[in-house]
């Protein structure tokens, strides 16, 4: 009896002391027997859980107004809970994350640790003891992170999509050949593309940036100060306005500026400067030429009955003249009368020349070759007129697309203008070099002498037919020559030197296979 009575109180000291020890632990601890009812509890779970002891045992979390939650927020299935597992395997489930919706909508997440019960002598568990721990915290800062993640790679995307559409942008922007700028109505420059920059010359964007159009260096050049004269218009109409423009370089522009409003209602001015130097050459050479072959038509068919009439009055006075060749009274007159037929039988060959449809037999021809022909048939003028002609031309120069001797009769023609109107010991340089418009390549000549130059009010008409200063001469010369050069789909233009003296530049693409 006294065995049994100290067996007994053992039994419950050691109980008193599992409850005990089972009470101070931070972890929840519950038995779940294998009904599927919560048969014990510690403190700790009714703390983790939020719910009093009195709610917790005799109960099912499958009963309403519990839920059992996965990670995902989905329901935890009922054959899928660790204590059912253990049941059924009876064997331990570890970290299994539960989430535990109470009644009213509170949540809290928990990490379960389940270990079956067995009786001494019996594989099979009759219980489940659980424990776990408190992770919402853990689970909402997670979260917390996840959303970070989310937003901050939801930020990065829609950053690298900024950069790469600002990017695009740009490269669209600036490969825009045209100068396109972006101002404010007062003239402050907002953007600007690459062709713009390099035009106005600054080395970097923020050098013309948010600085009025006025204040940079180039304000009083073309094509800046025909967009300040605009501006005024179109921020007083808000209205486009378009204008065509020359600088100083001779370039033509198309300047048009158009009124702009953002979507905050913000306005501003594109302005678009346009190099249409080209396209106003190539009409220019349209008119010229419908204008040439109008007029050529008309003097060749004058000069072709001009010259019959006047072989006439040639044959004529050298009948007259052998006739009466003692007569030294009449030598005067018949001196005069033959000069004067001689320079219209000249100037009808030229008429006739000019109006004559040209037909060009071109060949490759080497630049150095050509030039030495036209130097030695104006060497006698050279001479006689006391004025050297040095020729010099750049190494390796290429081919050129040319009939020779047209060619050569346009530099004979521009040589014999320079040493006519080079003073005695002056000097005509005719020089060649490579030349590049684009993709076009050729070869720039040019003649440049030491007379006084062209009148600056004569350099738009030198080309002109009949225009000349020259007394005695027909005007028809350096007509012929842009004729020849333009059907050899070249370039000619005439200007001064700075140092004094006139130069005519000659510019003629180079040989293409056909």
């Amino acid at each position: 009896m006294h065995s049994r009575e100290t067996a007994e109180s053992a039994l419950l000291e050691s109980e008193e002391r599992y409850r005990a020890v089972i009470g101070a632990l931070e972890e929840g601890i519950v038995i779940h027997e294998a009904d599927g009812t919560i048969s014990s509890c510690n403190a700790s779970a009714c703390r983790i859980l939020g719910l009093p002891q009195e709610q917790i045992l005799g109960r099912s979390p499958r009963e309403p107004g519990w839920r059992a939650l996965r990670e995902d927020g989905r329901p935890f299935e009922p054959e899928s809970h660790p204590a059912a597992i253990t049941l059924v395997t009876g064997q331990p489930c570890s970290q299994v994350v539960m989430g535990i919706e109470k009644p009213g909508g509170a949540r809290v997440w928990i990490s379960i640790n389940s270990h079956p019960l067995c009786r001494p002598g019996k594989p099979e568990p009759y219980a489940a003891a659980l424990s776990f721990t408190d992770i919402t915290r853990r689970k909402a800062a997670e979260e917390e992170l996840r959303r970070r993640a989310v937003s901050e790679r939801e930020q990065a995307e829609l950053q690298e999509k900024i950069r790469k559409s600002s990017t695009e942008w740009r490269l669209t922007f600036d490969a825009i050949k045209d100068a396109v700028l972006l101002l404010e109505p007062d003239g402050r420059v907002i953007r600007l593309n690459e062709t713009a920059r390099e035009l106005i010359g600054v080395a970097s964007w923020d050098e013309a940036l948010y600085r009025p159009l006025s204040a940079l260096n180039v304000a009083q050049a073309e094509p800046w100060r025909t967009i300040q004269a605009l501006l005024p218009r179109v921020k007083a109409t808000f209205e486009g306005a378009t204008d065509q423009t020359r600088d100083e370089q001779g370039r033509t522009w198309d300047v048009s500026l158009s009124s702009v409003t953002s979507p905050d209602g913000q306005k501003g001015v594109v302005a678009v400067a346009r190099d249409i130097t080209d396209l106003v050459r190539l009409q220019e050479s349209l008119r010229r030429s419908e204008t040439m072959s109008a007029m050529g038509a008309l003097v060749a068919g004058v000069a072709h009955e001009v010259r019959n009439p006047l072989f006439g009055i040639s044959a004529t006075l050298d009948a007259f003249a052998s006739r009466f060749k003692r007569r030294t009274e009449y030598r005067p007159y018949m001196n005069i009368l033959q000069g004067e037929v001689a320079r219209l039988s000249e100037l009808m060959q030229t008429l006739l020349d000019y109006g004559k449809p040209v037909r060009l037999v071109v060949a490759p021809e080497r630049p150095e070759e050509v030039m030495r022909a036209a130097v030695a048939a104006c060497s006698p003028l050279a001479a006689k007129a006391g004025v050297e002609i040095a020729e010099t031309a750049d190494p390796d120069l290429p081919p050129l697309t040319v009939d020779r001797n047209r060619i050569v009769q346009v530099f004979q023609n521009l040589l014999e203008n320079a040493v006519q109107h080079s003073p005695a010991g002056g000097r005509v340089l005719f020089r060649a070099e490579a030349s590049r418009n684009g993709e076009r390549e050729g070869v720039r000549f040019s003649v440049e002498d030491s007379g006084p130059g062209f009148q600056p009010g004569d350099l738009e008409r030198v080309f002109e037919p009949f225009f000349t200063r020259r007394r005695g001469g027909t005007g028809m010369g350096l007509s012929i020559v842009q004729r020849i050069v333009e059907q050899h789909e070249g370039e000619i233009a005439a200007g001064n030197r700075p140092e004094g003296g006139a130069v005519v530049a000659v510019t003629l693409p180079q040989w293409r296979k056909a």
